[in-house]
């Protein structure tokens, strides 16, 4: 079937922008930069999903975001908090979030196995200094393997305190739940 002949073939010109009136002038530039702007947010989004969220499930766990619920719904065998404070030369040192869930803050794996998640059972949320031990195996944690999972030297370890008492053997020392520690680090030179 063909269509008619006044249909089939264009007589219609083409319009050109010295065509158009004034004000669609400014409506037509005016949608021109919402669309740029709208493929400019749509490409940032996509650069986005693309480089930094498989990084993101490479340092957060199973499901690519740190989820509370989600390590907190594996049975843990232990639950406890221990608070950590540390001396860096005499001055107060912050301690980082996500020591033990991400990569450059979890430097000794070999505990891996004991945490919910695929996190070490000792890691930290926050900047606060509360070390959380999340264990699906009931055992002891001691402060030398949370220095491992930090990655601090322990002959940087100058003094340690729990609750206010001078402790000697540090490295074999048992966290337990409701502890205030206090490490003294000497990093010269």
């Amino acid at each position: 079937m063909s269509l008619p002949r006044d249909v089939s073939k264009t007589d219609v010109a083409p319009i050109s922008i010295t065509d158009v009136q004034p004000g669609q002038k400014k409506l037509m530039l005016l949608y021109a930069g919402i669309g740029f702007v709208a493929v400019g947010i749509a490409s940032i989004v996509l650069i986005y999903m693309i480089l930094y969220q498989p990084l993101a499930s490479k340092t957060t766990g199973k499901s690519g975001e740190f989820n509370l619920t989600e390590i907190h719904s594996v049975s843990l065998a232990r639950h406890d908090h221990v608070s950590l404070s540390i001396l860096v030369n005499g001055q107060q040192a912050m301690v980082p979030e996500e020591v033990g869930i991400n990569p450059q803050l979890w430097h000794d794996h070999s505990l891996e196995r004991y945490g919910p998640s695929g996190i070490s059972p000792m890691h930290t949320h926050d900047t606060s200094g509360t070390i959380h031990i999340e264990s699906t195996t009931p055992r002891e944690y001691t402060l030398g393997e949370f220095l491992a999972v930090i990655g601090i030297n322990p002959d940087r370890v100058t003094r340690m305190t729990v609750d206010g008492n001078a402790l000697n053997d540090f490295l074999n020392h048992p966290m337990n739940d409701g502890e205030k520690i206090q490490l003294e680090l000497n990093i010269s030179g």
